[in-house]
């Protein structure tokens, strides 16, 4: 499947999914991605690896992984709200997880 991408966006580039199972799964996909990211970085904040660096502070290393986390985890959760986007060039799109619901409500597909 081809994607267009626009600041973080990604859209099929076909407009037509013909299966239900298929454009539920390709909604899933970013909202999936961002849960491996979040449980990645919860493993890193909650110290399952030591980051020793001569060139960045240790409290940097911490930094970066928290600010990641929280943004990842705001992210994961902006998406799989059942709403419309409120904010920036997507301003008024339906959210994943809105989009998912409506998907299931169709009939005939």
């Amino acid at each position: 499947m081809n994607l267009l991408v626009f600041d973080d966006l990604f859209t099929p580039v076909e407009k037509k999914i013909d299966t239900k199972s298929k454009l539920i799964a390709t909604l899933a996909g970013g909202p999936a991605a961002s849960l491996l990211l979040v449980l990645v970085l919860s493993v890193l904040r909650s110290g399952g690896l030591a980051f020793r660096s001569e060139i960045l502070a240790d409290g940097g290393i911490a930094y970066f992984v928290n600010y990641a986390f929280f943004c990842n985890l705001f992210l994961l959760i902006l998406s799989l709200a059942p709403v419309h986007y409120f904010w920036g060039e997507v301003r008024g799109m339906e959210t994943d997880g809105l989009q998912i619901l409506h998907a299931l409500k169709e009939d005939g597909k």
